[in-house]
Order: C-alpha cells, then sequence, then structure tokens
C-alpha cells in the first residue's frame, strides 16, 4: 500500500521525516490538496481538522472527498466538546496552540454536507495522559452519487 503523510508545518513535516526516514511526508493544506480528483482510496486525519476554524471545515471535507475515489474512505479523529480551547504549554513545551472541540453529531452533519456516507461514529472519555476532552472517531465513506461543493 503506498502512503503518505501530510501537515501544513514544515517543521511537523521535518520531524515526521526524521522519525520515520522510510516514509513519504509532505508539506500541504488540506485546505487545497495538491491532488487530482479520485486519487486517493483512503484519508486517515487523526486531530487535524481541531486546527482549523469551525466554518472552514466543512471546505476541508469536501475537499478531501474531491481527491478520494467513490466508495473511499475516511476516518477522522477529533475532540469532542463545544467552542475552543486556547493553550500556552501543550505537554510541558512551551507551544501557543488553538483548537476547535466539535460534538459528533456536528462533525457527522459537516460530513455528509461534504459527500460523506457516516459509517460509525464512536467516542471514549481520554486517557490520564491525554487532553482531558473526550475523543471521537468517525467514519465514512465519500457517497458515489455526485455532490455539489460548498462555496
Amino acid at each position: 500500500m503506498d502512503v503518505f503523510g501530510l501537515d501544513l508545518s514544515p517543521g511537523m513535516v521535518a520531524l515526521a521525516r526524521d522519525l520515520n526516514p522510510a516514509m513519504r511526508f509532505e508539506q500541504g493544506d488540506v485546505l487545497a490538496l495538491d491532488l487530482p480528483d479520485g486519487a486517493l482510496a483512503g484519508i486517515v486525519a487523526f486531530y487535524s481538522l481541531i486546527h482549523l476554524e469551525r466554518a472552514a471545515v466543512t471546505r476541508a471535507l469536501a475537499e478531501m472527498a474531491r481527491v478520494l475515489i467513490p466508495g473511499g474512505a475516511l476516518l477522522l479523529a477529533f475532540h469532542g466538546g463545544e467552542g475552543e480551547v486556547h493553550a500556552e504549554d501543550w505537554f510541558g513545551q512551551g507551544v501557543s496552540i488553538d483548537a476547535t472541540l466539535f460534538q459528533p453529531a456536528e462533525m457527522a452533519t459537516y460530513m455528509e454536507q461534504a459527500g460523506f456516507r457516516i459509517e460509525e461514529v464512536v467516542t471514549r472519555e481520554p486517557y490520564e495522559f491525554e487532553y482531558p476532552s473526550r475523543r471521537v472517531y468517525a467514519w465514512g465513506a465519500k457517497r458515489v452519487e455526485a455532490v455539489s461543493r460548498p462555496a
């Protein structure tokens, strides 16, 4: 299976390459993927959409749908909750971070609007070493019928 990683941050791409030299990592933007339509069979996006403003999430999901084959799989992980959070310290590191929290039904609606059929959404409580928010995993598949993209 041909897989690759994508991150907006060149620093994170460099770190991923150092930690996993046998894998391919590229710098890119989920709002404008540099891939042709139908190029991928699946996408795994763990805790990436939390870094977008709520208004941009459907646009990102539509871009993911664009590059997936019909029936292609999407697996998302995100922090569940309401609103946004900000931290100046992340696991003992001086990192300023903003994150958008999503309710499971809210994200399912966004996925459906972007052209996905929802297969399953599951939640779990955080482990004691994790940030104290509910974890949500959403699995969907690109609908086979044509989908209109949000403006």
